[in-house]
């Protein structure tokens, strides 16, 4: 095999498995519709070449030795026709990676929420450690600048989504990936459009527990209710982490502030280390801190290392990530596709801005945010927000109009704790309208899992 096509490889896994492909001397080509910063510019730092839009003759003239396609792609993608009818070898990228993982050791971060931010710091505190590991995050640590990176040691880390492979492969992603250590940092219902209910989404990662071996190990996060039944299905040790009492690694006695929480550890039940530093804000990556220390233990790593580790981890890009500032006025930047996302983010936020004022603008990018079941949620997630602003949706015919959020009823329904809430469907009148509000020492978080470039950007020339 000498050349592999890559549909869809905007997405950030997939641009990390073109620079591992690449890497392992591989010439690599791809395309993608939806193509925006921060991927493209890795792209074009890995040297890697794409196309937009989606045409048969994107395989090119000789054709490739394979591709790979993720699951964004239609399953009437003409690249993938084209494919077909040619007689090429397809794979889902979870298969490809199933090949690329049988020469490691992986360690795989799952869960519904927060799996990019702990990835970014296990791959950071590894690196520290001297242990040169390969890594694949979604996103971009900000300690690395790169989102993947092939190491010469044993360790391959991580995150395991449990969305299906591709459309033509209903597989959850990480029940592909050889976990030898792996982590469920916590369960909630998502992907709505692939789970018919919360049994079903459940059982995905029972399923994933029980394929941990049983000279690996398994990390949970027992303040999530759902994750004990999860354990319950391992066939490895368990440990388990939180806030909780009865955690094997429980974080007690914290302290936020607005550039880092600190707090104690108590491993079962008795201390175990004092004033411990994560150089993050907000409760919740103390529970990325947690999982650090039960790895850094089970790797036998230098506590000194590992703690000056945490305490300088510096996030990962588009979590909470600063813009600019103009006129005394923050923009910040952060990913969240799920109402218990919004509102751990604000949070969060409140904690890195104490007393000011957060303005929200939430876009419900992916399929599930838009599912109506979500309304309650949704009511309860802004409190912390001065102001929230609605976009329209994109492309809103892509779920069915029974299932799909009525965009005025969700306002009325934020209303009910946060009166400050607008539906502002025209969307080039969203910076004005923040522009003419905004007063100093305010911040505006826009909060998608898809772009807001063009409302960050506009809202920063027009301050």
């Amino acid at each position: 095999m000498k050349r592999v096509h890559i549909v869809s490889i905007c997405g950030v896994a997939m641009s990390a498995l073109a620079k591992i492909l690449k890497d392992r001397g591989y010439q690599v080509t791809g395309s993608d519709e939806d193509v925006h910063p921060p991927v493209t510019d890795l792209l074009a730092e890995y040297g890697v070449p794409y196309v937009v839009g989606h045409r048969a003759e994107n395989l090119g003239d000789p054709l490739p030795d394979l591709v790979v396609v993720g699951n964004h792609a239609a399953a009437d993608n003409p690249e993938v026709l084209a494919a077909r009818q040619q007689g090429l070898p397809i794979l889902s990228l979870p298969q490809m990676l199933h090949e690329l993982l049988a020469d490691y050791d992986p360690v795989v971060v799952t869960g519904t929420h927060g799996k990019t931010s702990t990835c970014s710091l296990l791959a950071w505190m590894l690196t520290q450690a001297g242990q040169d590991p390969s890594f694949m995050v979604g996103g971009i640590p900000r300690n690395l600048g790169v989102n993947t990176r092939l190491g010469s040691g044993r360790l391959f880390l991580l995150e395991g989504d449990e969305y299906l492979s591709a459309k033509f492969d209903p597989t959850p992603k990480f029940l592909y990936y050889r976990p030898r250590i792996g982590v469920v940092l916590n369960v909630a219902l998502d992907h709505i459009n692939f789970f018919r209910d919360q049994e079903e989404y459940i059982r995905a990662f029972e399923r994933f527990a029980a394929i941990v071996p049983t000279d690996g190990l398994l990390l949970a996060g027992i303040d999530s209710p759902n994750v004990a039944r999860v354990a319950a299905a391992a066939q490895s040790p368990v440990e388990t982490f939180g806030f909780a009492a009865g955690a094997d690694w429980q974080a007690v006695n914290l302290r936020l502030e607005p550039e880092r929480a600190v707090f104690d550890v108590w491993r079962s039940g008795r201390p175990h280390r004092s004033d411990v530093v994560i150089g993050q804000p907000g409760r919740y990556v103390v529970l990325s801190a947690l999982v650090a220390l039960a790895l850094a233990e089970r790797l036998g790593l230098d506590p000194a290392v590992v703690e000056d580790s945490l305490a300088h981890f510096q996030g990962a890009r588009r979590r909470l990530e600063l813009r600019g500032e103009v006129a005394g006025v923050t923009v910040v930047e952060d990913f969240a596709h799920h109402p218990t996302q919004a509102r751990t983010s604000l949070e969060t936020a409140a904690v890195r801005f104490p007393g000011r004022r957060l303005w929200c603008v939430y876009d419900l990018h992916t399929f599930s945010s838009r599912n109506r079941r979500y309304l309650p949620e949704y009511a309860q997630a802004f409190g912390q927000a001065y102001g929230v602003v609605l976009p329209a949706m994109h492309h809103p015919e892509q779920i069915p109009a029974e299932q799909r959020l009525s965009l005025p009823e969700l306002t009325e329904a934020i209303r009910a704790t946060q009166p400050n809430v607008a539906y502002i469907p025209d969307r080039p009148q969203i910076v004005p309208y923040l522009a003419e509000r905004v007063q100093p020492g305010d911040v505006v978080l826009f909060m998608s899992s898809g772009g807001l470039e063009d409302l960050i950007e506009g809202l920063l020339q027009a301050l």
